[in-house]
């Protein structure tokens, strides 16, 4: 089980974090202040999940998520790398998210303010919402297929003095 930090990775492309994962790695590759943040692969979640997610409905695939703990350990690795008394943003990143054919805007959930005790929830409903009723709509809408690369970006809050 893979966790990639934003100074290091073994791959960074967007195939296997996603598109805004990426695109924070890059930002922070080039000298901009990006909040620090970790990314969960999507393969690092089907691998914690022990299940396969091929041939089976968005119902199913949700029980699977919500089932399922994460090990003790990854949750602490994913803490450690953040001062104690730090609050999250737990967000999405696909690969077919924010790209130039399609937005995917508003379709999958993001979390504020999360408390390390409340991560492993929200990190499930971060993935749950790749398989909700409104993202597969919004893929058979525009006859995209159906995919289980979203990979969840865990990214420390900055108390914001002026935007």
């Amino acid at each position: 089980m893979e966790l990639i930090t934003n100074t290091y990775s073994n791959d960074m492309s967007e195939s296997a974090i996603g598109a805004k994962a990426k695109n924070l790695y890059q930002l922070k590759t080039l000298g901009f202040r990006v909040p620090d943040w970790v990314v969960i692969p999507y393969i690092s979640l089907l691998e914690i999940s022990a299940e396969s997610f091929h041939d089976k409905t968005a119902t199913q695939i949700n029980e699977i998520i919500y089932s399922f703990s994460f090990p003790k350990f990854y949750l602490h690795k994913i803490i450690s790398l953040f001062p104690a008394d730090t609050l999250f943003a737990v967000r999405s990143s696909a690969e077919d998210e924010d790209g130039s054919g399609f937005s995917f805007a508003g379709q999958f959930d993001s979390y504020l303010n999360i408390p390390k005790e409340k991560l492993e929830e929200n990190i499930k409903k971060v993935w749950h919402s790749a398989f909700s009723e409104r993202v597969s709509r919004y893929r058979k809408t525009h006859n995209l297929k159906a995919t289980f690369n979203v990979s969840v970006i865990i990214q420390q809050i900055v108390k914001a003095e002026i935007s």
